[in-house]
């Protein structure tokens, strides 16, 4: 805020509509009585009209005192649904105290947003304060439009008002993610995230690699003398070499993204840019549209992630569709590639589109990890509680539960499983968001367990398990003549091989490491 003095104001009178009507309406008995000379009328017009003069002379008393403000906010930058505390004051020159309402308003530019008012009372030489939480539900651009006090009038007929216009602005930004995660596990799912993408590169670092044979030139503090002690030879430890990945978190802000999608992707961006910061790793996020693209390249500071937010206040959705090609294009222009890809985009277009469209991609980027928003999950029934309180009746909301939204699931949940064919070639994978209440990064463990060396490791294990289990009955079906059937004897007690877990012997093409369900 400014140290200048703030400007004094004089107060205006201002007459309420309720006052007009009962200021012309004390007249109009007035008037009529006399025309009519009926005393009954004029006695009561007259005390109206004279007790409105009198409260309007008391409180034009106020008339030449002025009054200024002073208004305090916490913070210009905030993030959406998120609280923002502000403090106003008003003081005056009066020798005489002063009773009314101190009222802030905040709008958005259009529309008036908040209206907070508190009662206060102004003592001569002393102040009228009010201290209030402004709760900002949308990302935008809002202002604290002005301030003003309110006295003097009765019953709501008129009063004086001291107003003084401002222009403070208050950026929203996007709002946080609906669950907050500590650094450790951030820091733990962004590890996993390096070790599925990176190939070790054997040198000098600090992560363990593996051991080795003790070579002229290694440094004896490498020595593994344990190891050395076992084998009785000189055992050397190898370090792998820190490798430099670029992210480029991809935001698609076409039109179908309008809306809460669209504030989920933001906000996913912000928390996955404040996550990359703590890392020796470059990042940058890109909002593409077929329109536009913006291409933002913070740095690895918190002041830095303060003005990656600021940036994406005003981000609105533009153009039909998400243009891939053009991406490409500007992936390859801007020297790009070999990024490791972050793409957060939904499931409205073709799945043969989307397809064509991410082979592109794999041509001139390291790994895409394709992350598409469930619509069902982020449109109009998110919002159910609201609007069945407000705008459905009964028989609508019974009929949207009923018929539209299980038809609406169904047709989406096709939608996932044609995308997931569609995105079983890429160097990376696909994993659908399917609401608000989560976490980018928790999502994004998600598609690494299902992608990842671990989930590989624990299918393998399964399918050797369930191959030695397979070499037991088949040991079984080759004394059949002496016992029977295995199968007949199931399927005398309404069982089968399927219902049981049970498969054929495994071919030695299907599982390498086992031949006749017996390890190497």
């Amino acid at each position: 805020m400014s140290n200048k003095a703030p400007p004094r104001i004089n107060p205006d009178f201002v007459i309420t509509s309720r006052g007009a009507i009962f200021l012309i309406g004390g007249f109009f008995i007035f008037g009529f009585g006399l025309i009519s000379d009926q005393i009954i009328l004029l006695l009561p017009s007259a005390l109206i009209i004279s007790f409105f003069a009198y409260s309007l002379v008391s409180t034009l008393k106020f008339s030449n005192t002025q009054f200024w403000f002073n208004i305090s906010v916490a913070s210009t930058m905030v993030r959406a649904k998120s609280f923002l505390v502000f403090r106003a004051s008003v003081f005056s020159d009066s020798p005489r105290s002063a009773s009314g309402v101190l009222l802030v308003n905040v709008s958005d530019g259009l529309f008036p947003v908040i209206s907070a008012e508190s009662f206060v009372r102004i003592d001569p030489g002393g102040e009228g304060s009010l201290s209030a939480m402004y709760l900002p539900p949308f990302r935008g651009k809002e202002h604290i439009e002005s301030v003003s006090f309110h006295f003097g009038g009765l019953f709501g007929f008129f009063f004086m008002r001291a107003k003084q216009k401002l222009d403070i602005p208050v950026y929203v930004m996007p709002e946080p993610q609906r669950i907050s995660l500590p650094w450790t596990v951030k820091q733990r799912i962004l590890d996993d995230l390096i070790a599925e993408i990176s190939i070790p590169v054997r040198g000098k670092g600090t992560d363990f690699l593996s051991l080795k044979d003790f070579e002229f030139g290694d440094e004896i503090r490498h020595i593994h003398w344990r190891a050395s002690a076992k084998h009785q030879k000189l055992i050397s430890k190898e370090f792998e070499e820190p490798k430099q990945l670029r992210f480029l978190i991809v935001i698609d802000a076409s039109s179908p993204m309008a809306g809460p999608k669209l504030e989920f992707a933001l906000s996913a961006a912000v928390e996955l840019a404040s996550a990359l910061r703590r890392s020796t790793h470059s990042f940058s996020v890109l909002i593409h549209s077929d329109h536009s693209i913006k291409l933002l390249t913070p740095g690895h500071s918190i002041q830095a992630l303060h003005r990656l937010e600021l940036e994406l206040y005003d981000i609105q959705s533009t153009g039909e569709y998400f243009d891939y090609q053009e991406l490409r294009n500007f992936i390859s222009t801007r020297r790009l590639e070999d990024s490791v890809v972050i793409l957060i985009s939904d499931l409205e277009l073709e799945h043969t589109y989307v397809k064509e469209g991410l082979a592109l991609l794999m041509s001139v980027v390291n790994h895409l990890f394709f992350l598409p928003l469930f619509t069902p999950g982020f449109g109009t029934l998110a919002y159910t509680k609201v609007r069945e309180k407000t705008q459905y009746r009964k028989e609508e909301i019974n009929y949207r539960r009923t018929v539209i939204e299980p038809l609406l699931f169904l047709k989406y949940n096709k939608r996932v499983m044609e995308y997931e064919k569609a995105t079983a070639h890429i160097r990376g994978g696909m994993h659908v968001i399917m609401g608000y209440e989560t976490n980018i990064l928790l999502e994004l463990h998600t598609l690494l367990r299902k992608i990842g060396r671990s989930a590989r490791t624990r299918a393998t294990s399964r399918f050797r398990s369930a191959g030695t289990v397979a070499s037991a009955f088949s040991s079984e079906k080759a004394n059949e003549s002496m016992f029977g059937s295995t199968s007949v004897l199931f399927s005398g007690m309404g069982l089968n091989d399927t219902k049981l877990g049970i498969r054929d012997q495994p071919s030695s093409d299907e599982f390498p490491d086992y031949t006749g369900g017996a390890e190497k």
